[in-house]
């Protein structure tokens, strides 16, 4: 996964930098979570920490949109790039 930068406003995703271009959110990012059909082995005595993912439309200033998902990574303390879409 590639590190990217994200700017936040109320701990919601305003804007991305991804390979030195920034996008702008354009729409309204969507927190993404784990499948409800997780299973827990008898021998985990602690569940996984909650990963922070969104998805959102990027727009940057030469009119190039994607698709991003994001995540943060707790063990890197940085924010990685899952997915982009044209």
């Amino acid at each position: 996964m590639e590190p990217v930068a994200l700017a936040l406003v109320d701990d919601v995703p305003t804007a991305l930098t991804w390979r030195d271009k920034r996008f702008r959110v354009a729409d309204s990012p969507t927190r993404l979570s784990r499948p409800a059909d997780w299973f827990y082995d008898a021998v985990i005595t602690h569940p996984p920490v909650p990963a922070i993912r969104w998805r959102f439309v990027g727009r940057a200033d030469d009119g190039e949109s994607r698709v991003f998902d994001v995540r943060y990574d707790l063990v890197s303390a940085r924010w990685e790039l899952v997915r982009a879409f044209e």
